[in-house]
């Protein structure tokens, strides 16, 4: 439930004399108020499902309630997953060829400007650089909205290149971070695919 980066937060606060059972209750803390944001979401679901307040209306114009809403999600879902079955490790590979990202002397990982190793999904000094390199638009959703997400793009050059557009939705803001980076990551990845 919690993602890596907000574990390694954590730990990171974590004080020895204090003994571990404050890094517990830290984790543990983390843990309770994530799964109560969770439970909130779906009361809020469950609301909107009912159509006696608000109604959703997809791009054609039906109003969705319902089985119909819960198969128009679905559907997103699905696709979404279809589009993420990458494993970090491959976002990497085809990041760094975008990048012309060079090897490492272990040759299976990079090296960013200052000799360390170079991962722009958990480092947000790479990310950055990985976007300029790469000139990527990010858009990122007002904090004070209902939808959060970050979008990166970059427009498509005839005869050069095609234009690239990834979107990463997160639960609440302790999650942005981790988003921009992944969308970061994840366009850079659909760029390395297209080269040859």
């Amino acid at each position: 439930m919690l993602t890596s980066e907000r574990i390694r937060e954590l730990w990171e606060n974590y004080s020895p004399t204090q003994g571990i059972e404050s890094f517990a209750r830290a984790v543990e803390a983390a843990t309770l108020a994530r799964v109560t944001s969770l439970v909130q979401q779906a009361e809020r679901y469950r609301m909107l499902r009912r159509g006696q307040h608000w109604s959703v209306v997809d791009g054609i114009g039906n109003t969705l309630r319902a089985e119909d809403l819960d198969a128009a999600i679905d559907a997103v879902l699905a696709r979404n997953a279809i589009e993420r079955p990458m494993v970090d490790k491959e976002l990497l590979e085809l990041a760094a060829k975008a990048a012309g990202q060079e090897r490492s002397a272990a040759g299976d990982l990079w090296s960013n400007a200052q000799g360390q190793l170079w991962n722009p999904l958990l480092d947000d000094r790479d990310a950055w650089r990985l976007a300029m390199r790469l000139h990527l638009d990010i858009e990122q959703s007002n904090p004070l909205d209902n939808t959060r997400y970050v979008s990166v793009s970059r427009c498509g050059i005839e005869m050069v290149h095609g234009p690239v557009r990834v979107t990463e939705e997160f639960e609440d803001e302790s999650g942005r971070n981790d988003a921009t980076r992944r969308a970061i990551v994840r366009a850079a990845a659909e760029i390395g695919r297209a080269m040859p």
